[in-house]
Order: C-alpha cells, then sequence, then structure tokens
C-alpha cells in the first residue's frame, strides 16, 4: 500500500488527496489534545481552502504551535493554490513585522496563544506590513463569513491549481548573524525528500513518527 516513486503525487495537496484515499480512517496526525485522520485532514484542508480562495492571496502566513490545527491550514493554503510562509513562534513582533512585509503576505493565519505565547499581542505590537490586509484567528475557523473582502469571488470559485514547481513555501532561517532571509522550495523539492528519508530511516505504515522539531523549519 505504500506510495512508490513512480506513483508519487506531483504537489503536496496530490499528496494528501492520494493518503486520504488510500488510507482514510487511519490516524494521520495526534497532538495539542486532538488527532485527526488522512479523511479528516483531508476535510480541514478542503474548509480552509474555501475560506481562502475567495481572498485571492498569493503568500499566506501561519503563525502557530505544532499540531494537527497547523497540518490542516497549510494545507488548506496549498489547495487554495496560495504559498505558505510558516512563521517561527519564537519572533518578535519586530521581527514578525519584517517577515511578513518581506514575504508579501496578504492573509494570516494565526494562533491567539501558545503557553506564555501571547501571540495575538505580538501581531498588534509588530511594524504593519504593508500588503497584509486580513488576520485569521485559528480558532476562527468554523465561524462562517466575516473574513471575505467585499467584491472577492463567491466561495468555491476556481483556484488556482498548483503546480509541482510553484513555490509551496517560503521558509526564514533564524537570522542569527543577520537577519532572516526567506528560502523558497517548490512542491516538487518538498516531496523529493519524502521517499529517501522513509527509506533512509526505514519507517514503514505501521510506524508512529514522534516530531518534535518545528513544522515552521524544513527540518520539521
Amino acid at each position: 500500500g505504500r506510495i512508490c516513486a513512480e506513483a508519487m503525487p506531483a504537489t503536496l495537496d496530490g499528496l494528501l488527496r492520494e493518503l486520504a484515499a488510500r488510507h482514510g480512517d487511519r490516524v494521520a496526525v495526534a497532538g495539542s489534545g486532538s488527532r485527526l485522520s488522512f479523511a479528516q485532514l483531508d476535510a480541514a484542508a478542503e474548509a480552509w481552502a474555501r475560506r481562502l480562495a475567495p481572498l485571492e492571496a498569493a503568500h499566506v502566513g501561519l503563525l502557530a504551535a505544532n499540531g494537527p490545527e497547523w497540518l490542516a491550514a497549510a494545507f488548506g493554503v496549498w489547495r487554495s493554490g496560495a504559498t505558505l510562509v510558516p512563521l517561527s513562534t519564537f519572533a518578535t513582533p519586530r521581527e514578525l513585522g519584517e517577515i511578513l512585509a518581506h514575504a508579501d503576505v496578504e492573509v494570516l493565519l494565526a494562533q491567539r496563544r501558545m503557553r506564555s505565547h501571547d501571540f495575538e499581542a505580538a501581531l498588534a505590537a509588530m511594524p504593519a506590513p504593508p500588503r497584509l490586509r486580513r488576520t485569521i484567528f485559528l480558532d476562527q475557523a468554523s465561524e462562517a463569513g466575516g473574513d471575505v473582502d467585499a467584491g472577492s469571488r463567491a466561495e468555491g470559485a476556481p483556484r488556482a491549481v498548483p503546480r509541482p514547481e510553484s513555490i509551496a513555501c517560503i521558509l526564514y532561517t533564524s537570522g542569527t548573524t543577520g537577519t532572516p532571509k526567506g528560502v523558497m522550495l517548490s512542491h516538487r523539492a518538498i516531496l523529493a525528500t519524502v521517499l529517501p528519508t522513509a527509506s533512509l530511516t526505514g519507517l514503514c505504515e505501521s510506524d508512529l513518527l514522534l516530531s518534535t522539531l518545528p513544522l515552521f523549519w524544513v527540518a520539521g
């Protein structure tokens, strides 16, 4: 049942669709007190894509802790045809403002709090990014309406279809010795690591993988 190299989908959204079709009832991700099967992750991604498509944002930021909600939002961004800009949960308000401005982020998906981190306050304190026109908090995901610009396309309108060479992510370095740098990764580049990683580490379908690395960095 493992997806072989010849059948590897060309995009991250294609990969989720394939896994949902093959293993819909199996748990895809667990954490933060919740879990999602592959079918549920696919449905959650579809819900996010429907919310994002009318906003017509090319770059969507994501500021949140590791967990099912992060993955659902991320796959929703990819399904909507946009590029994901994951943000470090360690970033200061100044760094958040600089990264959002540099990446031309138009819509931001954010968690309000993570333990002692108050992201809502940090976003209010950061310099206003020139292209940012909408912030949606993850706990608003089930709310209807209220975040679609007037005159934008109706829900369910045609979406941009990601291609293998489309930029899936813009990941920012930590900026340890300078300002953070944005690294552009295509769908093809990210997917090229999947099978070699599974093979080199001996992963199989019955394994559970504990991920302790931040999802906003390439190793995660």
